[in-house]
């Protein structure tokens, strides 16, 4: 069938679920018959809110009115605004044909325009989302729709409280009804008058205890949906039974408890009896569990819904989703009925990180229900083709059940590759179900079980799956108590297995018999690369790791044993590892205090070794003894190039033993021996083959260099000498200099911490003044003075080689700056000077400076620790200037002052490099932050600048703000210690804005104003990372209040908010409070020591019935009395997710604990209540102790230090699961109640018999009530 055959019919079906610009703009233009098509279709939906405006003249131009059957209009599309713009642009004036009309984000005002602009339109439904006004005048406008229009379907939104206020008349023609939240008296109201109503949607029915209820039966209603029902179990049934004809029923709803809600049995007698007309059932329940004890029952839960009921009567199929990390059930009907848009979905905790997801389908009752893994975002699955490759369901103790439905899942799972189960003690059952689960899969490559108490029984298992098992790659089995028996298992698998290249079995108790096993399995094992058994008492345990890379690594070519423990037998089983070697070049056993035994091991084998070139001994307490070791090990290996032994006991006979040995190898090239015990005599007869030489801090004094000059006297190859920290005087230097002269290719000469003074320096200048090969000589930390640096600058004028002096704290003075300021003006070689600790004044700072302003080539200077700051700023200006590659700058404690800050700042103006600046404790004041602020201003690569400690007052605030405007990439800025007040804001606003993963901010006790809060406001806005800040104690105010909330209208991150201390009133409450409605994940709000008084805790508690987030709520020392105690039990009523509620320092008296007592008894989530210090007698004790009696949520309340008569005796009884080992009862007036069915109670007269009771578990706690006069002074943060 071609286009031009097609019957209209079918294009108008077509037609219908195409947008009008995709239909008018693009499909009418395709053809002749398309374009007469489009212009007789009649059912066109205009909805101007999503059109753009350059659409809009065409749209309106080509449209007819009598085509028009719906229309949509916004806020933001307004009557006066695009619909204006569209009849302008048409030859519209009314609209005959219009049945349907959706109004949304509208005022009272806007919807009094629209009602008479279409007066004289047909319609027949009418859709309202109400964006604000006079709600009572909003309803008198609907009543008056309802029966002008004579409506048959009619949407309300976001109109909950106020749906009394419209009148249902009984000539009502409504068939069709949608609101918000309704009483279940006016869900009575409703069905008692609208009699030919056949769909009601609702999002919740509120019934409370206090309604009088009626069973009413309600036989015209057909189809009922509850979007997000928080009814229980009990009053669903008792709704939906007084409409017995229902068809259709939908029910979406977040429980609190798993209760029978998820009972498939019950709801199939439900509606057996009450409602057996009923053809459709679409249900979504979710639960959030306390753990994961559950799992053990969802096999029996799914099979309640495989009834023939279910699959064969009714065919309603469901799905299980159990999500394991956040411990939450998803029950539902196929397909989900509910969609991400959703109010309900929108009260979920979802996370844009993926959600591994266990899924039970149920389709038919011959087919077996195993489970199936998915990636979820906590409810809808987050891409349909996307594969799940790592499953990571670590610490959620789903103990060997869980791990029976993971290994189902395995079984036929195709795409899973890695998979961690760790610290979910499943034992060896668990084990043993996922060993035979991986029979059948054949993806599975990496297998994490750490800490699950396998035992040597499930190391028997763990063994079958190595047999058996042909792709697993990498096994982890760390903490899992196996010991010898169970080693052995895993020994034998690990003689046949082909396939394991990591095995982890750290922190198990395998002993002797199991360590041998697990040595002698890798004999015969060709694949096992990296195993670990660190951990274990065996003695094998700290060494076999290297002998499995060593003998199985193909591609290994150095062994990293640093800081391992390798003793007596551990060295010898490495070292026989390394016999026969073909591949390891380098052995590093630093810090292994393998001492002299372990060092024979290896060096008897080394000897003949054919590869290793580079061996590192240092820090292992080797003496002599060991020293000859190595001199037999010298005398016969060919390859060792490099040999370390820095730091250990070597005295001068050992030295002179590896020296004796050296007289024969041409091999070796670097050897270091620094910080042993070598004396003068040990140094006699090293190699002429050296390069390098490191033989500092041996304490050798001149002696000691007199004795290697004489065996440096025929090197023709020592390139790098280190003598630092020798006692070497000048005539040390006299000695050395003489053989230096002769040495063709000595490249670099370390002298520093020695005692050269102004004499040494000479013999050191004549050796510069005819060397040609040296770059680097270090000088530091000697006696040189001003004298010592006139020798060493004439002898570098001609100089053309040395590249890098380092002088530090050699007392050279400003003369001696002169002199090497006058070497740089002829110098040009020179990169690296270092200058610090010199007693360098301005004086001879601007020597320097004279010199060095048009310098290009010195790339790192250090002129700090000098008498002048400005010598530290020239220092670090040259750097900035030259260097490209310089990105940390530390300046801290030079006192650079404001001058010195305006260098840096011109120089920062052209460093393209630099990240991190430290100018801590400077005395830069207020002006040498204005130099560098404006520096920062265009500077684009700093990200971190510390400027605490220099005195900078609030006065400069100014400065940060504009730096704050320009700079985008600065991510912290610290300014402590340079007062308080806003300017603490400026530093860390630029680091909110800038990072993006800053999720904390702790601004408490700052001194911070509205003009700081103002700052901090503009950041939060649009920030999208920050979770938690704290502005406890600071001056916020009302003004500062209103900057936070219109920041948190827009804010979806944020879920801690501390604002205690702040001088909030009731008007401040105001703006938060508004943005509080609309706010749905602020879990944790602090607004103690305030004045929010009972006005204020009035519009809190309006604000937090619209949202569901909310656990935690401190209204401490506020001055609220029983009227805001009334406003509190209104709201804990209503049923929050409110969990603790702090009153402590308030008005409340037993007036105020009665209301309390009365939300109590029908809250059952609230788990904490605080009412210390309030003024509430023994009667008002007396009713919160009965209302707890009757509240099946176990419920912490304190009130200490009230009007309590007095009392000598303390009654206890026990509260389930809460505090294990704390005696909580001994240190507040706190009592509470549990259902149980073997409650305890037992009288103590003093505190003593308290002393002496039985220690607590976490299922038998005591809670006690005292008197004023035993009441303790000590009070646990019950927060």
């Amino acid at each position: 069938m071609s286009l031009v055959t097609l019957p209209v019919e079918i294009f108008y079906c077509i037609l219908d679920h195409l947008d009008i610009c995709s239909t008018l703009i693009s499909l009418r233009r395709v053809c002749r018959r398309l374009h007469t098509i489009t212009d007789t279709y009649n059912r066109y939906e205009l909805d101007l809110s999503s059109i753009r405006q350059r659409y809009i003249k065409l749209i309106a131009s080509i449209i007819r009115a009598e085509n028009i059957i719906g229309l949509i209009l916004s806020n933001k599309a307004s009557i006066n605004t695009t619909f204006d713009f569209f009849l302008l642009h048409s030859d519209i004036h009314e609209f005959p044909k219009l049945r349907s009309l959706t109004l949304n984000k509208f005022t009272d005002y806007d919807l009094d325009c629209a009602l008479q602009t279409f007066a004289s339109c047909p319609l027949n439904s009418l859709s309202i989302d109400v964006c604000s006004g006079w709600y009572d005048k909003i309803a008198v406008l609907v009543t008056s729709a309802v029966i002008q229009f004579k409506l048959r379907k009619l949407i309300l939104k976001n109109f909950s409280y106020w749906t009394q206020c419209i009148s249902w008349s009984n000539d009502c023609n409504l068939n069709y009804l949608s609101l918000e939240k309704c009483t279940y008296s006016q869900y009575q109201m409703i069905l008692g008058n609208l009699r030919y109503l056949k769909t009601l949607v609702i999002r919740d029915c509120i019934i409370d205890d206090c309604d009088e209820v009626i069973f009413t039966s309600y036989s015209q209603l057909l189809s009922l949906t509850i979007n997000d029902c928080h009814l229980s179990m009990s009053d669903i049934e008792f709704l939906v039974a007084q409409t017995p004809s229902l068809m259709y029923l939908k029910i979406c709803s977040r429980w609190r408890a798993f209760d029978s809600a998820f009972d498939g049995f019950s709801w199939e007698q439900f509606i057996k009896i009450n409602i057996s007309s009923l053809a459709k059932f679409v249900f979504f329940f979710s639960c959030s569990l306390h753990n994961n004890d559950i799992m053990g029952n969802i096999d029996s839960l799914i099979d309640l819904f495989r009834t023939p009921f279910w699959l064969n009567e009714k065919r309603w199929f469901i799905t299980c989703d159990y999500y394991i990390q956040r411990k939450i059930i998803n029950l539902y009907t196929t397909p989900m009925c509910i969609k991400k848009g959703d109010i309900l979905f929108q009260s979920f905790i979802n996370s844009s990180s993926p959600c591994i997801t266990i899924r039970w389908i149920v389709s038919s009752t011959d087919e077996c229900c195993l489970p199936i893994l998915s990636w979820t975002d906590g409810t809808f699955d987050i891409n349909a083709t996307e594969i799940l490759i790592t499953l990571n369901i670590g610490k959620n103790c789903i103990g060997h059940k869980g791990a029976e439905y993971i290994a189902d899942a395995l079984k036929t799972n195709k795409s899973v590759i890695d998979m961690s189960m760790a610290g979910n003690h499943i034992g060896d059952f668990g084990v043993e179900f996922v060993a035979n689960a991986m029979q059948f899969n054949t993806t599975l490559t990496t297998l994490d079980l750490q800490s699950n108490d396998i035992g040597d029984n499930g190391a028997k298992y763990i063994s079958c799956l190595l047999v058996n098992n042909k792709t697993l790659k990498c096994l982890s089995l760390v903490r899992n108590v196996i010991e010898d028996n169970g080693a052995v298992y895993i020994a034998g698998a690990l003689e046949t297995n082909e396939t394991l290249t990591t095995l982890d079995l750290q922190q198990n108790q395998i002993g002797e018999e199991g360590g041998k096993n697990l040595f002698n399995a890798l004999e015969k094992n060709q694949t096992l690369i990296k195993f670990n058994l660190t951990g274990n008492p065996c003695s094998q345990a700290n060494t076999l790791d290297i002998i499995t890379l060593i003998k199985n690594d193909k591609m290994i070519t150095s062994i990293d044993l640093q800081s391992r423990r390798i003793k007596g037998e551990d060295a010898k089983y490495l070292a026989d590892a390394l016999i026969n070697n073909e591949k390891i070049t380098s052995l590093n056993l630093n810090h292994s205090e393998i001492q002299d035994q372990g060092l024979k091991y290896f060096a008897d084998v080394l000897r003949n070794d054919k590869k290793i070139g580079s061996l590192h001994l240092d820090y292992n307490q080797i003496t002599d003894r060991g020293a000859e070791y190595i001199a037999n090990m010298l005398r016969t290996n060919n390859t060792i190039e490099i040999l370390r032994l820095h730091s250990n006991q070597i005295t001068t006979n050992g030295a002179q033993s590896i020296a004796n040995a050296l007289a024969r190898n041409t091999v070796l090239k670097e050897l270091d021996l620094s910080n042993n015990k070598i004396r003068d005599k040990g140094v006699e007869a090293f190699t002429e083959s050296l390069t390098v030489l490191d033989l500092g801090d041996n304490k050798l004094g001149d002696d000691g260099v007199r004795c290697i000059a004489q065996a440096l006297t025929n090197s023709k190859m020592l390139t790098v000498l280190k003598l630092q920290k020798n006692s070497i005087s000048s005539v040390g230097v006299q000695y050395l200099v003489p053989v230096l002269h002769n040495i063709p290719v000595i490249s670099k000469l370390y002298l520093s911490d020695n005692r050269i003074d102004d004499e040494g320096a000479k013999h050191i200048a004549s050796l510069l003044q005819t060397n040609t090969t040296l770059t680097v000589i270090t000088l530091d930390h000697n006696e040189i003075g001003s004298a010592g640096a006139q020798y060493l600058s004439d002898a570098l004028l001609n100089n053309a080689t040395v590249t890098a002096i380092d002088l530090t704290n050699s007392g050279i003075g400003n003369t001696g700056a002169q002199y090497l300021a006058d070497l740089l003006r002829v110098n040009s070689n020179i990169i690296k000077l270092l200058l610090g600790s010199n007693r360098i004044s301005d004086e001879g700072a601007k020597y320097l400076a004279d010199v060095l302003q048009n310098n290009a080539t010195i790339l790192e200077i250090d002129l700090s620790r000098n008498a002048s700051g400005y010598a530290a700023v020239l220092g670090a200006s040259i750097q900035l200037r030259n260097n490209r590659t310089l990105q940390r700058l530390d300046l801290r404690e030079n006192n650079i002052g404001p001058l010195g800050a305006q260098y840096l700042a011109d120089a920062l103006c052209e460093n393209a490099v630099l990240m991190t600046l430290i100018l801590r404790d400077n005395a830069i004041s207020d002006v040498g932050l204005e130099h560098l602020a404006n520096a920062l201003n265009t500077n684009k690569t700093l990200n971190a600048l510390d400027l605490s400690w220099n005195n900078i007052k609030t006065s400069s605030r100014r400065y940060l703000t504009n730096m704050f405007q320009c700079n985008q990439n600065l991510t912290t800025v610290d300014s402590t210690g340079n007062g308080q007040e806003d300017y603490a804001v400026i530093g860390v606003a630029i680091g909110i804005r800038n990072n993006k993963s800053i999720v904390t901010l702790d601004l408490r006790s700052n001194e911070i104003t509205e003009n700081g809060a103002e700052l901090l406001a503009k950041i939060l806005d649009r920030n999208e990372t920050l979770t938690t800040l704290l502005l406890g104690n600071n001056k916020v105010g009302d003004n500062g209040a209103k900057y936070l909330a219109d920041a948190l209208h827009n804010n979806r991150v944020l879920n801690i908010l501390d604002l205690s201390g702040n001088n909030i009133g009731p008007i401040g409450i105001g703006h938060l409070s508004l943005a509080f409605c609309s706010n749905m994940i602020l879990i944790k709000l602090d607004l103690s020591s305030n004045e929010i008084g009972n006005e204020g805790v009035q519009l809190l508690a309006n604000a937090f019935k619209k949202t569901m987030s909310l656990q935690t709520l401190d209204l401490s020392i506020n001055n609220i009395g029983d009227e805001g105690a009334k406003y509190l039990a209104d709201l804990l009523e209503n049923q929050t997710e409110l969990q603790a509620l702090d009153l402590r320092s308030n008005r409340i008296t037993d007036g105020g604990a009665e209301f309390l007592a009365i939300a109590l008894k029908r809250n059952t989530i609230l788990k904490r209540i605080s009412l210390w210090q309030n003024e509430i007698t023994d009667n008002g004790a007396q009713h919160l102790m009965n209302a707890l009696q009757h509240n099946r949520q176990p419920t912490i309340l304190n009130i200490y230090e009230n009007r309590l008569e007095t009392t000598n005796a303390v009654r206890r009884e026990p509260l389930y699961g809460f505090i294990r080992s704390r005696a909580l009862f001994a240190e507040s007036n706190c009592f509470a109640w549990n259902r149980s069915q073997t409650t305890t109670s037992r009288i103590f007269t003093d505190h003593s018999d308290t002393q002496k009771a039985q220690p607590m578990n976490e299922e038998d706690f005591w809670l006690g009530l005292y008197g004023a006069k035993e009441l303790f002074s000590r009070l646990p943060d019950w927060s």
